[in-house]
């Protein structure tokens, strides 16, 4: 009985371990996104700055 609490813990670690990589991949993606969202806007205002000489 005390073998199988030991691997329940073992297994509630790894599942735990994987919930905090887990995390910190999200958190890499979500901030690569918003990097990205930075710089379609700032090319948008390019965009507009220069095609507004030209109206």
């Amino acid at each position: 009985m005390h073998l199988s609490l030991l691997c329940k813990d073992c297994l509630m670690d790894g599942v735990a371990g994987a919930n905090k990589d887990q995390v910190l991949s999200l958190t890499e993606v979500n901030n690569a996104v918003r990097q990205r969202d930075g710089m379609t806007l700032h090319n948008a205002a390019l965009v507009e700055a220069t095609n507004a000489p030209i109206e």
